[in-house]
């Protein structure tokens, strides 16, 4: 579990998939921490072929830094060679 800028995010492995759970506002101040443990999972996925599964349901704001990183993830998923399914 990471934390900062008002987000915390859970990282786990569950099946086949590596599920990157967000909790709080996705802004400019926790864009850091979401792409590094977007990175993180993808490249663990990614190199098993697996999903990465992004769990927004406890989300409660995103800012528009936050909405450029959420539309940056399905290209960032292809290029790591994984499978990427949001619930929201």
């Amino acid at each position: 579990m990471t934390s900062g800028g008002g987000l915390r995010i859970d990282v786990e492995w569950a099946g086949d998939a590596c599920e990157v759970v967000l909790h709080g506002a996705l802004s400019a101040a926790g864009v850091r921490l979401f792409d590094d443990a977007l990175e993180l999972a993808l490249e663990q996925a990614g190199s098993r072929h697996h999903e990465v599964v992004l769990d927004l349901r406890d989300v409660v704001a995103v800012d528009a830094r936050g909405e450029d990183e959420l539309r940056s993830v399905g290209l960032r998923a292809r290029r790591a060679g994984c499978q990427v399914r949001v619930l929201a």
